[in-house]
Formats: structure tokens, C-alpha cells, sequence
């Protein structure tokens, strides 16, 4: 199939090539100054097109993740994937970290969304990361301090402190554009269980059952939740937003609503075997192991199937701590049907804690991990009806 690739190196090499001019340039005269960041400017956009290379590869699922060609990708560095449209073209985009792209060309929408669910990608059996910002960034005092800081060192900077401080005045006003629009961005995952939003201050989990319905506006995303609350969320700062900006908004509505419908509603399992009565963590932890072996069956209490485990593991409406104890319970001698069913229950959960604590489980590492991993669980554990947290 036709990949196109678009790899950030390029940008990275031409960067380094322009902070080294920029320095070179030294104290020469504003003129030399405006001209170079034109260049920057210039070259930016020519290197969105030069970094896009097409190749024709195989396009296959791996157990943990997907395969372009010779090039194997895990499901844990995939961000999102989506089918995109571009000028009559269709693709489905895989997003890596460090905006690592790779377009898999197809002929319709259509075959991107088969090619998506048979890659293990759709909302059924992964979670997906979007960059979106909170309708209220890049507003105020702190929208100018980048200008500021570029009047100071350009104007006022070259006769208080010397011409020759001209480069570190460009690098300043970078890194400080840089890091504020680093620290305005939200990653909003979308998984089974609910939307997971993190920013570089703050963290909010909110369940499906918790969302009454969302809206989209243009490049606006509105999630409504039950309690009366409004996330309000944006693709784009742009009074014009471009249509990719405002495709995003419409797939990131289209991802929770597909997410939600995903997994059909299960019957709530009697989840009591699994709690830890009165035992200490290391008691705990033996007791789980030897429950998914059934050897805690008695006259009076009958043994925990393994469908019931799995069952509440994969449960998205399940207590955290509950799915836990059930994959510690299921891990040790899992069966070849079971590991593709747990791997897709831990890739499709949004909620961040969560998963990196289920991934220990899958692991079935040292006991200290297992223990340090439930008497965190237990911690954070809450009733419904106190789960819903603050807004970013």
C-alpha cells in the first residue's frame, strides 16, 4: 500500500542549521536579523513538503502493535489513528510521539475505517491520544510576553545590554514561545472507559456514564457532563481555522461516541472475592494468584470462573481496583485466547493510572511492584457517585 512518511528530522536538521546562522550572524545589523528569521520562516514551510516521502509498503498487525514494511510499531507509541481527507486523497494517519507521521493511502473513507478496525486500532480495541487546547489559552497579559521579550532584545536589548546578546534574545523568545504552547496543550485520550485529559499542570478522568452527550462547533469541542459541567476544548487558534483543524474536532466528537458504543453494557459481576478482607498486601497478592487457580473454593464459597475475571477486566464501568485484582488473579497462567483479550482490555484504556498499573499485572513482575500497585489502587478507589473530577 502507498505510506507516505513524514519524518521530523528534517525540521530538526534545519533547525540546528538555523540556530548556528543565527549566532554566526552575531551582532550584525536588525536587517540581517529580520532577514534570517524570514528564512526560517520560508524554509519551515518548504520543509512540511520536502519531509513527506511516499513509499509502497506491506501494511500488517503485529501481537503488540502494527508493521509498515520493516518498520514495526507498538501499540503503546501509537498516539492516534485516524482516517483523514486531503485535496480528493484519503489516509489513514498514525500519529507517533515527536509528530512522528505515517499516511497509509486507501482508495474511500470507507476502507480507512475497515483498514483501522482490522489493524486493532478503532475505539474497540485502542485508545487514542488528540492535542487539542482549552478555549480559554492564548488569551490575557501572558499572550504577549513572547512580542515583549522580542521588543526588549531586538530594540531596547541591543543598547541596554549589547548587540552582541542577539542570539541568545532569539533563543529566549523560542524556547519561551515554545514551552507556552507546550504548557496551553492538552492531550485528551479517548478509550473504553472514558476520556483521560492531561496538560503539563493538571489531570482529570471522566467516565462514559459520566458524559451526557458532546457537540462539535467548528474546530470546538463541547463535552457536557451529567453533573452540569462544560469541557470546552479547541483544535485550532485561528479565526479561520483550516478544514483539517475542524475534520480533527468532528473525528475527536466522532472517537467518544464510537468509544462509548464500543463496548456493549455487562451484566455488574459480584466482584467481592476479589477485595482484600482484612489481609495484608503480601496475603493479598497470594490470595488473587491462587483465586484465578481456583484453589479458594470451599463448600461455602464457590470458585471465581475465569470468564468472570475476565469479564470484569474487561468491564470498562468496572471499579479500577477491581479490574486489577482480576488480571493479577488471570495473569499467571493465562491461555492463548485469553492474552489477545487482556492485551486489547489494557490498549483500550484511557485512564492513565489505570493502565500503567494493568501493564505491571500483564507483566507479573516482582511481588514488591504487584503489592505497591493495589495499595495504590485501593487508595484511590472511590464510589461512583464521587468520581467525577474538576475540569482543566
Amino acid at each position: 500500500m502507498p505510506v507516505r512518511f513524514e519524518a521530523p528530522w528534517w525540521r530538526v536538521a534545519f533547525l540546528f542549521a538555523w540556530v548556528g546562522s543565527v549566532f554566526a550572524l552575531g551582532a550584525m545589523p536588525g536587517a540581517a536579523w529580520f532577514g534570517a528569521w524570514v528564512a526560517f520562516l520560508i524554509g519551515t514551510s518548504l520543509l512540511s513538503r520536502l519531509a513527506k516521502i511516499t513509499r509502497v509498503r506491506d501494511v500488517a498487525r503485529t501481537e503488540d502493535g502494527i508493521r509498515i514494511g520493516r518498520l514495526t510499531i507498538p501499540k503503546k507509541e501509537i498516539l492516534t489513528a485516524t482516517p483523514i481527507a486531503e485535496q480528493g486523497r484519503f489516509f489513514l494517519r498514525i500519529m507517533r510521539s515527536w509528530n512522528r507521521k505515517a499516511d497509509v493511502e486507501v482508495a474511500t473513507e470507507q476502507e480507512a475505517a475497515a483498514l483501522l478496525q482490522e489493524l486493532g486500532l478503532d475505539a474497540e480495541h485502542a485508545a487514542a491520544s488528540f492535542p487539542v487546547q482549552p478555549m480559554r489559552a492564548h488569551r490575557g497579559p501572558w499572550a504577549l510576553l513572547p512580542f515583549a521579550l522580542a521588543a526588549f532584545f531586538w530594540m531596547g536589548g541591543a543598547t541596554m545590554i549589547g548587540s552582541s546578546y542577539y542570539p541568545i534574545g532569539a533563543l529566549v523568545v523560542a524556547v519561551v514561545f515554545l514551552a507556552r504552547k507546550r504548557i496551553a496543550q492538552v492531550n485528551l485520550v479517548v478509550g473504553t472507559d472514558g476520556i483521560q485529559l492531561t496538560s503539563a499542570l493538571k489531570s482529570a478522568f471522566y467516565k462514559h456514564s459520566a458524559i451526557s452527550r458532546v457537540e462539535q462547533e467548528g474546530p470546538h469541542i463541547n463535552i457536557h457532563l451529567k453533573s452540569g459541567e462544560k469541557l470546552e476544548y479547541k483544535t485550532s487558534n485561528q479565526r479561520k481555522p483550516k478544514a483539517e483543524e475542524v475534520e480533527l474536532a468532528r473525528r475527536i466528537c466522532e472517537r467518544i461516541l464510537e468509544a462509548q458504543k464500543a463496548v456493549a453494557p455487562s451484566d455488574e459481576s459480584n466482584t467481592t472475592a476479589l477485595h482484600r478482607g482484612g489481609r495484608s498486601p503480601r496475603e493479598w497478592l497470594d490470595y488473587l494468584r491462587r483465586l484465578g487457580e481456583g484453589a479458594e473454593s470451599t463448600f461455602r464459597t464457590a470458585a471465581v470462573s475465569r470468564d468472570a475475571l475476565l469479564a470484569t477486566l474487561e468491564n470498562p464501568e468496572a471499579n479500577g481496583l477491581d479490574r486489577l485484582a482480576a488480571l493479577i488473579s488471570l495473569a499467571r497462567n493465562m491461555t492463548v485466547e485469553e492474552v489477545p483479550r487482556v492485551r486489547v482490555a489494557i490498549d483500550a484504556c484511557a485512564e492513565k493510572k489505570l493502565a500503567a498499573r494493568l501493564r505491571v499485572a500483564l507483566e507479573d513482575p516482582n511481588p514488591e511492584a504487584l503489592e505497591q500497585a493495589l495499595i495504590e489502587a485501593e487508595a484511590e478507589a472511590e464510589p461512583p457517585e464521587n468520581a467525577a473530577k474538576k475540569a482543566l
